[in-house]
């Protein structure tokens, strides 16, 4: 018997869009708020001469205040499943939560830019979740570099019968151009350590990556590229094992056209964990028939998890606004 699909029952979607102003204490104080619950019910009909329904419910929320003084954001996802042959399964429902808070008038004042935000996800009725903190600050010095730094912490728990972990991290990046921005860099260090809780050190890594592009002529640039990771494994409280991995990188890239673009690099990587080095090419090839449209292919011997592969990548963008 074939196998048919009915998209029935309800299709909802309710989208409420405002902004609101208030004067308070020589403050003009801005609500924007968006609200969207939707709901699809599916019906399987025609296996073993029976129905099979499921009911999806996907809710969002989107709030944020954001005066001279202040500025708060949040926004809350719901998400869960529903099926006709028994109760909800509790690893289908899950609840996220962002935030991130910000004054103006302190940056302004310090003359840096200064920041919180905040996540936490919740599934599987609360036996997995991870929550996230992260404040940062960026600075911009005479003009010429920006740097920034940020830490981070992670309380994770990815099942019911998974240990929780803890993760600390900070990181720093420092950015900037020379000779009218005809040549830019980026360098960036992270270091980070992970915990399972209640024991000692599991992991720590240490990474460091820097990036350059220079203008030869109007559309033709040389790239260079470095990335060193450096990871330890504890067991025990006690170092177990550690391994270095280094990539560099470099290449060139043209766009003779605004409809498509070239680029071309040669890679190293050195690994001491499997004893590897290895010299290799990559690039890719895009096309640009339209603004709103984009066709990207990609070769190389390390384009996926260390395998030789193609990969197509295609983009439409449909807002006309």
């Amino acid at each position: 018997m074939s196998t048919r699909y009915l998209l029935v029952l309800c299709s909802a979607c309710l989208l409420l869009q405002g902004g609101a102003s208030a004067r308070a204490d020589k403050l003009d104080t801005v609500l924007r708020y968006s609200f969207k619950p939707n709901l699809l019910s599916t019906e399987l009909i025609g296996v073993d001469s029976g129905q099979q329904g499921e009911a999806r419910f996907n809710s969002g929320l989107q709030l944020a205040v954001q005066n001279e003084l202040l500025g708060v954001s949040f926004d809350y996802n719901l998400q869960s499943s529903l099926n006709n042959e028994g109760p909800i399964d509790a690893s289908s429902f899950s609840q996220q939560l962002g935030a991130s808070l910000h004054s103006s008038a302190l940056n302004k004042l310090l003359n840096l830019n200064a920041g919180i935000s905040a996540s936490s996800r919740v599934t599987a009725g609360g036996d997995a979740y991870r929550y996230r903190i992260s404040p940062g600050v960026s600075k911009t010095i005479d003009d010429i570099a920006d740097v920034s730094f940020k830490y981070e912490y992670v309380l994770d728990k990815t099942s019911a019968q998974a240990l929780e972990q803890e993760k600390k991290a900070y990181s720093m990046a420092l950015k900037g151009s020379l000779q009218n921005g005809r040549l830019t860099w980026q360098g960036d260090y992270t270091n980070s350590s992970v915990f399972e809780a209640g024991m000692a050190q599991t992991k720590g890594t240490e990474l460091l990556s820097f990036r350059s592009n220079y203008r030869v002529v109007s559309d033709l640039y040389l790239e260079l590229s470095s990335v060193i990771r450096d990871e330890t494994r504890y067991a025990g409280g006690l170092k177990d094992y550690s391994y270095t991995e280094r990539h560099y990188g470099a290449g060139v890239a043209w766009s003779p056209s605004r409809f498509y673009s070239l680029a071309f690099k040669v890679n190293k990587l050195d690994e001491t964990r499997y004893d590897q080095q290895e010299i290799f090419g990559s690039g890719t090839v895009s096309w640009f028939p339209q603004a709103n449209m984009e066709f990207s292919l990609s070769y190389g011997d390390q384009l996926v998890d260390g395998a030789r592969g193609l990969m197509l990548r295609t983009r439409f963008d449909f807002d006309e606004s």
